[in-house]
């Protein structure tokens, strides 16, 4: 059996070709894509494929908790098949989006709070844009 399917069907969701194409290939990237990426990157592989699948497959996913919506510049949503616990860090000068490790340690939440998930973003230069400032 495919992990995937599994991993889609443990949560309850039918294991569609479009959901497993979808979380197969946030699993296999690490660019954190749009929607409109994915539908672009997929829809050669998958004719019946539309953009509002391709949408809502992402809402499913995220409610779901097997994909992270990430909005680290206004107006662009980006998806991250990781959701281990991570960093993002944004460059400000090419715009690459990179994932960044993050030492898991336990945050003082207040009484009554329970925490579901958490983002970190980081922004600045990457190395390769770092250099050409230099």
């Amino acid at each position: 059996m495919n992990p995937i399917q599994d991993t889609l069907r443990n949560c309850g969701l039918k294991a569609s070709p479009q959901r497993v194409a979808i979380l197969t290939y946030l699993q296999r990237v690490d660019t954190h894509p749009t929607a409109d990426q994915m539908f672009e990157a997929l829809a050669s592989d998958l004719p019946s494929l539309s953009r509002g699948t391709v949408y809502n497959t992402l809402k499913t996913l995220q409610s779901h908790g097997l994909v992270h919506e990430l909005t680290i510049q206004k107006g662009e949503s980006r998806y991250d098949g990781n959701i281990s616990c991570h960093g993002h860090f944004s460059c400000i000068q090419c715009g690459e989006l990179f994932d960044l490790p993050l030492q898991e340690h336990p945050h003082s939440i207040p009484n009554g709070f329970q925490l579901q998930t958490q983002q970190h973003f980081f922004y600045g230069l990457c190395p390769i844009c770092s250099l050409k400032d230099n």
